[in-house]
């Protein structure tokens, strides 16, 4: 009788197992014919980071770190634009191998593509290439390879041997013919590393996320790389991108008679990291009343400053990039310069012949002169990632006079 209970709890559940192994395969999501369940299994993300680790790099360029990886032949490297849109020389370090240079032979600026041409082949590393038909779908596994933050291990000890050479894991969340949407964690060191699926096949390039919130973040879709192999060596000129600035700061003018002080606005525009032009507004006026003796005078100058420049890299490093800048160019001026006097005089101007006392009152004289003209100007600068620390020194036509100022901005 026991032998008859058992076979009649086991027989729901082989009956069914049967029929789920025999069910016949058909069409899926999006018309991809579903595969067994043996033949579409997923390597899983440690497997597909053991296999793909040795084809991702670290690039730096200037003072920026970005990925890529191996792609097309062993002798390429893709990578997102922006990584090496500075024009500066390209270093390129390989998991585990010497570091090598390496240099832009292909851009699609739309895409924020690049190809590099290494100078040393990465020999036995498996490039990273598209695989047709591609069709990725939203709620397909991602896996983004890259060294998030990495410069931090700088910074904090701890993080030795972190960082670098990361794999974060989710899923893709949009598709367009040009973008895949992904919610794996994206962060400043991923830009340029590839975006995977589950059996490490090629979806995209790390572009950029939106800061706003934690994700998402966007990769290029592969089969626009593949649309710049076409263009290997089209680029070898290429000298890096055009960046606009804006930089909000306080000024200092130095002059013979005292200082004043104020706000200054700077455009900067700077071509292929090495040349800038800048635009600066700066509204500067006496800070303070002085100790309130007579007389006394007070400074008003608004200035707009013109001007062309060289920078060099003193620095790159991991770490905020570090630039001098020497230049020239002129200031146009208006300033305007008031001196208060005060004096005592008698109410009424008939008291004195009354005799007796008479009742006074204080009175503040004050003459204003105005100025305009052009001065030429030179300037030099450091610039530390976001901060730049600027003097200028100017000479007035009118007179011969010099002006020296000071600056510190925020350039966002």
């Amino acid at each position: 009788m026991s032998w008859f209970l058992a076979a009649l709890v086991v027989a729901p559940f082989t009956s069914a197992a049967a029929a789920g192994a025999s069910a016949p395969t058909g069409p899926s999501r999006g018309g991809r014919a579903s595969q067994p369940a043996s033949a579409d299994e997923s390597p899983g993300a440690a497997e597909v980071y053991r296999r793909l680790r040795s084809s991702v790099v670290r690039i730096q360029c200037g003072g920026g770190v970005g990925a890529g990886f191996v792609f097309h032949t062993s002798a390429y490297v893709a990578t997102a634009l922006h990584v090496v849109s500075t024009g500066r020389a390209i270093e390129v370090r390989p998991h585990g191998l010497p570091a090598r240079a390496a240099r832009v032979v292909a851009v699609d600026a739309e895409h924020d593509l690049a190809i590099l041409a290494l100078d040393e082949p990465m020999i036995g590393v498996e490039p990273l290439n598209v695989h047709a038909p591609f069709e990725p779908e939203v709620g397909d596994v991602a896996y983004a390879l890259g060294h998030p933050f990495a410069p931090q291990v700088l910074m904090d000890p701890r993080l030795d041997g972190l960082l670098d050479w990361s794999l974060s894991a989710g899923v893709v969340s949009g598709v367009t013919d040009n973008l895949i949407q992904v919610d794996a964690s994206v962060n400043p060191g991923n830009s340029g590393g590839p975006v995977v699926d589950a059996h490490g096949r090629l979806l995209g390039v790390v572009s950029f996320e939106i800061r706003q919130s934690d994700g998402p973040g966007f990769a290029i879709a592969a089969p626009r790389l593949s649309d710049l192999v076409a263009r290997i060596d089209e680029d070898l000129g290429y000298r890096g991108a055009w960046v606009g600035n804006v930089g909000f700061g306080w000024g200092v003018l130095m002059q013979g008679e005292g200082e004043i002080g104020g706000l200054v606005t700077t455009l900067e525009g700077v071509a292929w990291d090495r040349v800038a032009l800048h635009v600066a507004f700066a509204d500067l006026a006496t800070v303070g009343l002085g100790d309130g003796t007579f007389p006394r005078t007070e400074h008003e100058s608004r200035s707009f400053e013109f001007g062309v420049g060289w920078r060099s890299l003193l620095l790159a490093g991991d770490l905020t990039p570090l630039y001098f800048q020497v230049g020239g160019g002129a200031t146009y001026a208006v300033e305007q310069e008031s001196t208060s006097r005060r004096f005592t005089r008698f109410v009424d101007p008939a008291c004195p012949s009354a005799g007796g006392a008479c009742e006074t009152a204080d009175h503040v004289l004050r003459d204003t002169s105005l100025t305009t003209g052009w001065s030429p100007a030179v300037s030099v600068a450091l610039r530390a990632g976001l901060l730049d620390l600027r003097a200028s020194v100017s000479a007035r036509t009118r007179d011969g006079s010099a002006l020296a100022r000071l600056s510190l901005s925020l350039f966002l």
